[in-house]
């Protein structure tokens, strides 16, 4: 008798136990799908999103840190139908750091028909761009592009890392934009807090990735999903053309804390959709460009001024062409040098070329002058007594 009980209580069980797996199974396959459903009511409203963005972009402002961010990216470019177009891949790696009014870049691209990667660095310091590319540094008066149009990375998080950089030349960019800041449209917060009448914080948290985001969006143009619980980080976001053409997907995926409540994706993925010639057609948009980027090393700890320079090896020889003193000259150095240096060595000149030149042509006149007057005063004839 106890045997058939026995038997009956571990068939029970089992079943049981079989039940259970497979609604838990159900269960997490359907997660996914009704996890959005199921969220609440966002817990902040718009000035509590813009004041979380600003608390976060303190740690991009050079102004009262210091940054190190070091990545790799790789980009694949798509024809009409969707498939890859041989040869236009490339990858590009970067290191870019601030720090006050100091900008450090070091760029390294290849085509995949390239043999040998592309290397260039750019400094910018003491109001100047050393710029090196090969065995040459050039140094130029004004702040080149390359100091700020390369850092991608922080610009997919859509921090505004050039706050206190301005032109010193008139830009290409129109006569309002004065800094790089200015062209930046796209950083938060301030494309929110300039345009706050036109988003609307939507009446449900939406999840990306598993994580309940609060979701801005600005009707038909923008659409911003910030995790408030990781920094108020944009885990996604989307923006479109004329309320009728997708541009661009930003994805901020794998976050890494590298301080309290400091949030930092790992891997980036921009998807571009349409190039200017299709936002004047009409139908479903068309993948571009892909690019994947993925972190190598952040670093926030205190940099010295040293750092922000022109690497030379002691046995290379350096052409240097100075743009600000209109000079260029070989030379060897000891060492790595600071822009500093190679600035100070520069030899300076007594004179303007422009006067040695008026000096030499005012002479070659003279010089004229004086041979005409003794050839004539040698043909004149002498007059008998």
């Amino acid at each position: 008798m106890w045997r058939g009980s026995s038997h009956r209580l571990m068939t029970v069980l089992a079943l049981a136990v079989w039940y259970v797996a497979t609604l838990g199974g159900m269960l997490c396959a359907t997660a996914g799908t009704n996890l959005e459903h199921s969220l609440d009511g966002p817990t902040l409203d718009v000035d509590g999103l813009l004041q979380g963005l600003r608390s976060t972009a303190k740690h991009f402002d050079p102004r009262v840190s210091t940054f190190y961010i070091q990545c790799r990216e790789e980009c694949e470019v798509f024809d009409e139908t969707g498939r890859p177009i041989p040869g236009q891949a490339y990858w590009n790696e970067v290191e870019y750091a601030r720090k006050k009014d100091m900008v450090f870049c070091h760029f390294r691209v290849k085509q995949q028909s390239d043999s040998k990667p592309e290397e260039e660095w750019d400094v910018w310091r003491d109001r100047v761009t050393a710029q090196r590319r090969e065995g040459s540094i050039q140094i130029f008066p004004n702040l080149l592009p390359q100091c700020w149009n390369r850092s991608t990375y922080t610009d997919r998080l859509f921090m505004d890392c050039y706050q206190d950089l301005e032109f010193t030349s008139p830009p290409d960019f129109g006569p309002d934009v004065k800094r790089p800041s200015d062209g930046n449209i796209l950083k938060l917060p301030g494309i929110v807090e300039e345009n706050f009448a036109k988003y609307k914080l939507r009446p449900r948290l939406e999840a990306i990735d598993g994580f309940p985001c609060h979701v801005l969006e600005w009707p038909g143009i923008d659409i911003i999903w910030l995790d408030a619980a990781h920094g108020f980080l944009a885990r996604k976001r989307q923006f479109s053309f004329n309320s009728k053409h997708l541009v661009t997907i930003w994805l901020n995926q794998n976050l890494e804390e590298f301080a309290p409540g400091f949030w930092l994706p790992k891997t980036q993925v921009t998807e571009s959709y349409t190039s200017p010639h299709d936002r004047l057609k009409d139908g479903p948009p068309k993948l571009r460009r892909r690019y994947v980027t993925r972190l190598l090393k952040a670093d926030f700890t205190p940099k010295e001024d040293d750092f922000f320079k022109i690497p030379v090896a002691s046995d290379e020889r350096m052409l240097v062409g100075d743009m600000v003193r209109q000079v260029t000259y070989w030379r060897r150095p000891k060492g790595t040098d600071a822009l500093r240096n190679v600035i100070r060595d520069i030899p300076t000149r007594t004179q303007s070329p422009k006067w040695s030149y008026l000096l030499l042509i005012n002479g070659l006149i003279i010089g004229l002058i004086l041979i005409v007057m003794l050839a004539r005063g040698l043909r004149k004839p002498v007059s008998k007594p």
